[in-house]
């Protein structure tokens, strides 16, 4: 004899599998992530000034594929995947010639803007330090400062209470991918 299934016991049921499916799928995502970094992690060493000699070999002029190494909190270097173009992309030591480092962004006081009554608008601009170096090597082929763009200009009139403080922020870096870009097609083709 069949029994009928009340709508709570399916519900607990599907809220038992989602919960699954999110951990151990969460997990293989952790584990996939770190999987990457730790097949490019000795790529940091290059950032350092430290060759590389088991990084793929850089011919100027030749394609050549890079991979994108950001300065952590600590100061060591984590891969950044999804900044370059899949054909400039790589995600192994070995076949990485070119590493680009990037240190923290930086946020700066474009402008202060006082209005009457007290309010006062600061207007943000960011920019990032991008050292490309040849993995094998070490050797520093650009070092540059790249900017996010300008801030929106402060406005003829601010309306708002006495005493507030508005912000008005540029774009940031990651942002600015043709500025990216131009940097690294000479480098790496394209």
């Amino acid at each position: 004899m069949a029994r009928r299934v009340s709508g709570g016991v399916i519900a607990a049921i599907g809220v038992v599998g989602v919960l699954l499916f999110c951990c151990v799928g969460g997990g293989l995502m952790v584990a996939g992530g770190m999987a990457l970094q730790s097949r490019v992690s000795a790529l940091g060493s290059a950032c350092d000034g430290q060759p590389v000699p088991t990084a793929a070999a850089y011919t100027p002029g030749a394609a050549s594929r890079a991979t994108v190494m950001q300065r952590g909190m600590g100061g060591g270097w984590s891969a950044q995947f999804g900044r370059l173009r899949s054909e400039w992309a790589s995600d192994t030591t070995e076949t990485t010639a070119i590493v680009v480092c990037l240190d923290d962004e930086v946020e700066r006081l474009a402008e202060r803007c006082d209005y009457e009554g007290g309010m006062v608008a600061n207007r943000y601009t960011y920019d990032q330090h991008v050292r490309i170096v040849v993995a094998q090597t070490a050797m520093p082929l650009i070092d540059t400062v790249i900017a996010g763009g300008d801030a929106p200009l402060c406005p003829e009139v601010l309306t708002g209470e006495a005493g507030s403080s508005y912000r008005y922020d540029g774009p940031h870096v990651s942002e600015a991918t043709a500025t990216f870009e131009a940097l690294l097609r000479p480098i790496l083709g394209g």
